[in-house]
């Protein structure tokens, strides 16, 4: 049965000369008994993710429902130490649930395009769609970075994301 581990939002602050910025943490995770902290969550569509660069730069929406942490933020971390990546899927209505695990992720810098820069070895139930997206730039509607040239991935998927020539797998 799916349900919801505990979760608790702390104050990060990645380096003493550093601006702390509010995250959510998943306590005693129900798969792993690790405690992670989440960069995205969607429960139920009330958070608009059809977004901006800067958006997604900076982030959005709210951490007691639905919201993405910011790439600035997602690579400050991913680039402090080693750190592994848990996708999560499920179905609250249903008993369907899914997950991958990535055994290193780093996301690349501004400069980089939030590059998808590292992912590790992959273990999970829903298959490995990002290892296809290693490499790749992060893409918005309105700052196209994946590699069709006659397609923005974005606006097609209606979210942005580390295309690569829109396939999400």
């Amino acid at each position: 049965m799916f349900h919801i581990d505990r979760q608790d939002q702390y104050l990060l602050q990645l380096t003493p000369s550093s601006t702390p910025f509010p995250v959510l943490c998943v306590l005693h995770h129900q798969l792993s008994g690790d405690n992670w902290l989440v960069i995205q969550q969607r429960l139920d569509g009330s958070e608009n993710f059809f977004r901006n660069w800067v958006e997604y730069r900076e982030g959005f929406g709210n951490l007691n429902r639905e919201f993405w942490l910011g790439l600035e933020h997602i690579h400050q971390i991913t680039t402090s130490g080693r750190h592994e990546l848990l996708v999560e899927i499920g179905n609250f209505g249903h008993d369907h649930f899914g997950w991958a695990r990535y055994s290193r992720f780093v996301v690349g810098d501004e400069s980089q395009r939030f590059i998808l820069q590292e992912l590790g070895a992959y273990s999970g139930t829903i298959g490995d769609s990002l290892t296809p997206n290693l490499g790749k730039p992060f893409s918005t509607y309105d700052n196209d970075n994946e590699r069709s040239g006659w397609e923005n991935c974005a606006v097609r998927y209606k979210g942005a994301w580390w295309y690569d020539l829109c396939y999400v797998l």
